[in-house]
């Protein structure tokens, strides 16, 4: 790429730029030139760019605060990195998760974008499974996605728009088709779906029970193989 011997002098621009916290409209520009410049970046310039990365953050934290979909637009950086066959977010993505899982449970937000940064979590999920477990992660997951299934059922004549306690779901089952069973369902089935099912709030126990049948469809020979049994037991004691 021609531009590469600018990149230092980008780079430069970039961090200046990133902290202007107050004119939002840098901050986002600049997160977009930066997605941009991903597919064009190796290993050389992993530890100068991944210095940014911080920064591009709480850029997008910034934005949330003040125009939601730019701070959408903005996260797009992060997805183009997920892409990057340089492993530059890696050392990011405990940052990168909390606060997807932030944004999701904020009801504040629009449902837009929490299920915009929902899917983001989602991807995250199941390209970066092996970092996700060695960085113990799974659990602070599933500590908002199950709570956030717990939620009345909509009229059927909404207009077909993702919500996120809907969505919860499809990140869930993209763990249990990505994560190892053996160490994905003990915790799920332990920790969320047994307690779920035997609340006395019946939402509590509607999202148990979905859970059990994503996480059951996700990993079904485990189950036959080790939960049958309990899984009755889970589903009689929830209805």
């Amino acid at each position: 790429m021609e531009m590469e011997p600018h990149f230092g002098s980008l780079f430069e621009l970039y961090a200046k730029s990133l902290s202007q916290h107050n004119n939002p409209e840098v901050l986002h520009l600049t997160c977009v030139a930066m997605s941009e410049l991903v597919p064009y970046l190796g290993t050389d310039h992993v530890k100068p760019f991944g210095q940014l990365l911080p920064l591009a953050t709480n850029a997008i934290q910034i934005l949330l605060g003040v125009d939601e979909e730019k701070a959408c637009t903005s996260l797009e950086l992060f997805d183009a990195l997920l892409e990057c066959e340089v492993g530059i977010i890696v050392p990011h993505l405990t940052t990168l998760l909390n606060l997807c899982l932030e944004v999701t449970k904020n009801t504040s937000f629009d449902n837009s974008t929490r299920v915009k940064f929902m899917t983001f979590l989602s991807w995250l999920v199941s390209t970066k499974k092996k970092a996700l477990q060695k960085l113990q992660l799974v659990t602070t997951v599933l500590d908002v996605l199950i709570p956030l299934m717990a939620c009345p059922d909509r009229d059927e004549d909404d207009d077909g728009a993702e919500y996120p306690d809907t969505y919860a779901g499809n990140v869930l089952d993209t763990l249990c088709l990505h994560l190892p069973a053996e160490k994905l369902i003990p915790v799920l089935y332990q920790n969320y779906i047994v307690p779920a099912t035997s609340s006395s709030n019946p939402l509590e126990r509607k999202a148990g029970l979905t859970a059990l049948a994503i996480a059951a469809e996700g990993c079904c020979e485990y189950f036959l193989e080790h939960l049958l049994q309990e899984c009755s037991i889970s589903r009689y004691r929830a209805l």
